[in-house]
């Protein structure tokens, strides 16, 4: 919602053209939107429709594979001179590890 400017659940809703106390139940999971409702939002943010049905999974997760599905979903969703800061970022990490590892 920040990134498209809105403030509250109600400029949202109406933006949608959608009743405020309906948009509002989605929010707090008292009940789900239809499909119709969801490739709305989707469209209206601008992401894919399994960005807004998927469960969100914590980077706290201890699954592994979980981890990386999220990371490579963030990363996907970056525009590529983003993806270049990211892989520069890696690399950087990964080559202090190493001198920390070596003085070890």
């Amino acid at each position: 919602m920040d990134n498209k400017g809105l403030k509250n659940v109600k400029q949202l809703s109406d933006k949608l053209g959608l009743k405020y106390s309906t948009v509002l139940d989605w929010i707090n999971a008292k009940t789900y939107p239809r499909i119709d409702k969801i490739e709305l939002m989707a469209d209206f943010f601008e992401v894919d429709k399994s960005d807004l049905i998927e469960s969100y999974k914590s980077v706290d997760d201890k699954d592994p594979i979980n981890k990386i599905e999220q990371l490579l979903s963030m990363y996907n969703k970056l525009e590529d001179n983003r993806k270049i800061q990211v892989m520069n970022f890696i690399d950087y990490q990964i080559y202090e590890q190493s001198k920390e590892i070596g003085s070890k």
